[in-house]
């Protein structure tokens, strides 16, 4: 792969050298302002390039995709069952249960 995009570089340089000719610019002034371009257009592909490239070469072929969560259904409670609302019991004051035994 790394082949391949470097022979594209190549065509990409050779086909620019071509059409623009062996053209060398006559003033510092234009020779700053294309450099300045260059480096603005390689500040701004390189980053998405990479991460295009790191997001193909590191996902595998039958991975789910990441964004996706397994999410459980929530357990329902019967009434009855201990910390439900609403199921605590009433018991008698003490003083009753003593009384009856």
């Amino acid at each position: 792969m790394l082949v391949s995009l470097w022979i594209a570089l190549h065509f990409i340089v050779l086909t620019l050298t071509v059409a623009f000719g062996s053209h060398v610019p006559s003033s510092p002034f234009q020779a700053l302002l294309f450099l300045a371009v260059g480096a603005l257009l390689v500040a701004v592909v390189v980053p998405r390039a990479l991460r295009t490239l790191t997001r193909a070469l590191l996902i595998a072929p039958n991975a789910p995709p990441k964004g996706l969560r397994v999410r459980t259904t929530p357990a329902r409670r019967l009434a009855g069952q201990p910390g439900t609302r609403g199921t605590a019991m009433v018991r008698a004051p003490s003083f009753v249960v003593h009384a009856s035994a």
